[in-house]
């Protein structure tokens, strides 16, 4: 609507006074000389020009404020020049007179004008201001209908210009973390391979390292596999003769010549055991088998050696030592020839040898021998074994002649040979123990190289979101640059042509404002002044408002109402936006004299501007995963334009948000779960252990703390079964049982004998079956034949257990294969027995029957982490295993062992029997202990007779009943105990009862015939399996069948 409150007002209602202190002068506009003279005509038109560029800006006066100013400061001279030419002949001539300035003193002019040329002219000049109006109308409906347009236009690039800018900063924002996190991923990736190069560098250090120790070992595990191959004994009495036939191979038979005869054989120890300086060696007869040995020989081997040597009884060094000197050649020479130096060493015999060769003496020196020193340790006295050979001293000059006592150690060569093995094993153990630490080694590299590798590829992956990111963004701020850069240009071009239409619109509603309706009103208004008939103050012009919007819609060519317009701007603009209806009102009518109304109401064309375009996003992702598990972390989610925004519509709000996530610290005590129910008792008697604990709920994490497995707020124990036991206990839960026996050399025939003896007594304690039903099956297995046996890579293996009875529940087949066991004399080979175990319990296995393996050993063991690996593989499978060795002290580190390696808690799996001598005496003692506490649901038949014969009914069949040729049904009855059901079957007459306990704990009341005291006693005898009188059973397992004491009936 245009500002306006009324354009031409009479004098009376708006003097010139008022218009002097009006909006002009307030506004130094239009200048009046202190006297009141008229502003001139240049001044005038400026002035005029200024207050309708404000008027059409919204910032200066009304269209009428500007009309009064104009006329009631235009000179009379100015106006009828401003006329001049535009009227005819005769009004130009009254209009001159009227310009005539002949005036009376009292203000009126003195000229009289022609009443009819008056009246001629006042319709003529009322005409030219209506017709000025209009004109003016025309032209200011065309200005406003520009204005709009080019305006509009103009907002909506200036809004674009608005949002480019924000999203240009925005952008700019973008950009700098895109770069910065390029930045830091690059840091990252840098650290990452930094890591990694360290780590391979350490790793390939380490790795080097332990190839050449492993290498060390292999050659340690060598020279000892070589050891054991010629001291292993041979023949019937293994303790008495020599090594094995290999070795003795190795050995050529030494010859010497002497006397006229020539060479004979002669027979000498093949190897010695002899005394040197820090300890004890072998010699080998054979040369070429001493400098092999010494080519082999590695300086752990040797210490290792020397130790074993010195683990050996006094008894057997030094009383059997005699006195051994080698000469320089196998060629006989006189005593006092000067012996070899060999080895660093001179050694020489006595005497001569002397021995009888194919029935005569042959006298000669005996061959040269290279020792292989093996010292060690001084052993602890172990039995005493009578001397047969004279002890010497050793040669006064050891630099020139040295002099040793050597034993043959033949004779000993079990006891060397058990000794060998067990520092094989260790040095075995030390071997795999390496090679697992490699492959740990390896594996721990492995996941750390995985490890740095997802890490970088982590941080690849954020290079590459933040590259493109980076790549988006630096796209996005071109694109907008480039808009920006259009839209600057479009605003430049809005502006300009703005301001240079807009001024020829203002020169034109000025022109129009001055000369057509204000120089026009003033010479009217003059010649009315000098009329009779026609004064002044008789003239009332028409006086109006503003234009002002009828509707308040702008309306297509379908009359429906727009705001905007697509197809603007286009080169015709009356072909595009729609049409307004514009009105003004009357607010003082016009008489007979004066100007007649304008237009009061035409169309105005509206929103010729493109329809503002916003932006549209898809809906929100969802949240991303947390950028890190603790210690505060990221989430973010996205959206993408789906339409930019453009034509000053609503910009794009955020693309991304983030929130915090895993704020929480990451240092974190673990969360135990509540209680679990108390475990069965250990022990059937005798004092037991029961316990209950918290599993980890939720595991630590970083610096945080939880409490170990065994701590007090993790673990409770309590004992149970504190009563005595009666000494009869038998076993007779299901399940599937293993025993290892032991045959090592280390036990001794007579402690072999023992817990041959005690093992047969063990498997006594188990019952086969109970109450008609399979309890125990047993398997034997037997280790201790531990020998080394040649692979075809030329590679050495420990012979595997024997295999001596598969699982069955004929206990007098399992003490039939337990009495046909041998001794085996050679080393613990423990590992082998457990997978021998694992093998049986896979082979004969049955499911949902805990499996359980019983090692009887003499608590010596070889292969440390081969036994280790299998005990875990066993516990995997969730095997019991219970551990009884038989030895006297129970503190070493193989108690240690063996307790860890019994199953959790060792105290229930772990008993300790001390030592052969005990056990041999008290068999049925410990066997008695260890079926309490390895079977904590054993049971004294003694006991469970009592208890029957104090309740007067007995357990006849678990999980079955009678068939019908057996027993006749009674009826059945709800009871909600054992005792309550016998009460009601003696009520009843009934002989026994069925006592379902998973069908709401039902009792059926039977009769059975045949049931009497006899029957009765054989019951309890005969616990394992009761028959049923005149019929059988059948397998029920919701069912469990009593008798009653036919003596109560």
């Amino acid at each position: 609507a245009f500002r306006s409150k009324g354009f031409l007002h009479a004098k009376r209602r708006l003097s010139n006074e008022d218009i002097g202190a009006g909006w002009a002068w307030e506004h130094g506009r239009v200048d009046a000389s202190e006297d009141g003279t008229e502003t001139n005509d240049a001044t005038l038109r400026l002035t005029v020009n200024s207050m309708v560029q404000q008027m059409l800006s919204g910032n200066g006066p009304t269209m009428g404020n500007i009309a009064r100013i104009v006329h009631s400061k235009i000179q009379l001279d100015n106006a009828v020049r401003e006329l001049d030419g535009k009227l005819p002949a005769d009004v130009s001539a009254l209009v001159r007179t009227a310009g005539s300035k002949a005036v009376e003193e009292d203000g009126k002019s003195s000229v009289r004008l022609d009443e009819n040329a008056v009246e001629k002219a006042r319709q003529l000049l009322n005409k030219m201001m209506l017709d000025g109006w209009a004109e003016l109308d025309d032209i200011l409906f065309e200005f406003k209908e520009f204005q709009a347009r080019n305006r509009g236009e103009y907002e909506q690039v200036v809004s674009d210009l608005l949002r480019l800018g924000s999203q240009v900063a925005r952008l700019d924002g973008q950009q700098v973390s895109a770069s910065q996190g390029i930045y830091d991923a690059d840091r990252e990736r840098k650290d990452g391979e930094a890591r990694m190069e360290q780590s391979s560098q350490d790793f390939m250090a380490q790795k080097f390292e332990n190839a050449g120790e492993l290498n060390s070992r292999k050659n340690d595990i060598a020279v000892l596999d070589f050891m054991l191959g010629v001291t292993q004994c041979k023949g019937k009495d293994q303790e008495e003769n020599s090594f094995i036939e290999d070795a003795a191979a190795a050995i050529p038979k030494l010859t010497s010549a002497g006397g006229s005869n020539g060479s004979s054989a002669l027979s000498l120890p093949q190897v010695q055991i002899c005394s040197v300086d820090g300890g004890f060696e072998l010699s080998f007869d054979d040369i070429e088998l001493q400098m092999k040995v010494e080519r082999m020989m590695t300086p752990a081997a040797r210490l290792s050696l020397r130790g074993v040597l010195g683990q050996l009884p006094k008894q057997i060094l030094e009383p059997r030592l005699t006195l051994l000197h080698l000469s320089d050649n196998n060629n006989s020479k006189p005593l006092s020839a000067q012996p070899p130096l060999v080895a660093g060493k001179q050694v020489e015999t006595m005497a001569p040898a002397k021995t009888s060769i194919n029935g005569r003496n042959a006298k000669g020196n005996a061959s040269a021998a290279v020792a292989a020193s093996i010292g060690g340790i001084q052993p602890p006295p172990h039995q005493h074994i009578p001397p047969v050979l004279h002890s010497v001293a050793k040669a006064p000059n050891p630099d020139s002649n040295q002099w040793r006592k050597c034993i043959n150690a033949a004779s000993h060569c079990r006891v060397l040979h058990d000794l060998l093995s067990v520092q094989w094993a260790n040095i075995r153990d030390d071997f795999d123990g390496l090679t697992q630490e490699m492959v740990d080694s390896q594996a721990a590299f492995d996941a750390t190289m995985k490890s740095v590798n997802d890490e970088l590829t982590v941080v690849n992956d954020k290079k590459t979101k933040f590259m493109e990111l980076l790549s988006s963004t630096i796209s996005s701020i071109n694109a907008d640059t480039e808009e920006t850069n259009e839209k600057e240009d479009q605003r430049r071009s809005l502006t300009h042509e703005f301001d240079r239409i807009s001024a020829v619109y203002h020169e034109k509603i000025s022109d129009i404002l001055f000369s057509r309706i204000c120089a026009v009103r003033r010479v009217r208004n003059e010649i009315l002044g000098r009329s009779a008939v026609t004064p002044i103050i008789n003239v009332v012009d028409c006086d109006f408002s503003d234009w002002t919007s009828k509707t308040g819609q702008c309306l297509n060519s379908m009359g429906a109402p727009i705001v905007c317009d697509d197809g603007c701007p286009g080169r015709d603009p009356y072909k595009c936006g729609g049409s307004e209806t514009m009105k003004r009102d009357i607010v003082v009518p016009p008489n007979a004299y004066g100007m007649q109304c304008p237009t009061m109401e035409r169309q105005r064309r509206c929103s010729q501007k493109r329809c503002p375009v916003n932006c549209v996003v898809s809906a929100w992702s969802g949240w991303s995963k947390c950028s890190k598990d603790c210690g505060g972390g990221v989430q973010v989610k996205t959206r993408s334009v789906l339409m930019k925004p453009r034509s000053g519509g609503l910009g794009c709000d955020a693309m991304q948000e983030a929130r915090p996530c895993n704020t929480g610290s990451c240092d974190h005590d673990c969360q135990l779960e509540d209680w679990n129910n108390w475990s069965p008792c250990s022990a059937a008697c005798g004092g037991g252990i029961s316990s209950r604990s918290r599993p980890v709920l939720v595991p630590i994490r970083g610096r945080g703390r939880c409490p170990k497995p065994d701590a007090g707020e993790r673990l409770q124990e309590q004992h149970c079964n504190t009563h005595d036991c009666v000494g009869d206990e038998l076993c007779a839960t299901q399940q599937d049982l293993v025993m290892l026996l032991d045959g090592s050399g280390s036990l001794g025939k007579d402690g072999f004998e023992t817990l041959r003896s005690f093992a047969a007594e063990l498997s006594g304690t188990y019952a086969t079956r109970y109450d008609g039903q399979s309890a125990a099956r047993i398997a034997i297995g037997l280790f201790g034949n531990g020998r080394l046996t040649s692979l075809p890579d030329g590679t050495t293996a420990i012979s595997p257990a024997i295999a001596v009875q598969s699982l069955t529940d004929d206990r007098h087949l399992v003490q039939k294969s337990i009495a046909a066991l041998k001794w085996q004399r050679g080393f613990t080979n423990l590992a082998q027995a457990l997978a021998l175990a694992d093998t049986l319990l896979l082979q004969g296995g049955r499911q949902r029957v805990q499996s359980s393996v019983i090692v009887l050993s003499d608590g010596k063991y070889s292969f440390k982490y081969q036994i280790s690996e299998k005990v875990q593989e066993l516990k995997d499978k969730n095997v019991q295993i219970f551990m009884a060795p038989v030895v006297e002290f129970g503190d070493s580190r193989e108690m240690r062992d063996l307790r860890r390696w019994a199953s959790f808690p060792w105290q229930t799996s772990f008993q300790q029997i001390p030592g052969v001598e005990v056990l041999k005496h008290n068999e049925k003692v410990f066997a008695q202990k260890l079926v309490t506490k390895f079977c904590p649901d054993s049971f004294s038949p003694a006991l469970q007779r009592s208890n029957d014969n104090q309740k007067q009914y007995m357990l006849v069949r678990k999980g079955g009943r009678p068939n019908k040729k057996c027993a006749t049904w009674q009826h059945q009855i709800t009871e909600s105990t054992t005792d309550a059901c016998a009460t009601a079957a003696r009520a009843a007459k009934a002989q026994a009862f069925g006592f379902l306990v998973q069908m709401q704990n039902q009792c059926l009341l039977l009769r059975i015939k045949g049931i009497s005291r006899e029957y009765w006693d054989a019951a309890a005898r005969h616990f394992t399996e009761v028959a049923c009188p005149g019929g059988e059973w059948e397998d029920n397992e919701m069912a469990d069948t009593y008798i009653i004491n036919p003596a109560t009936l």
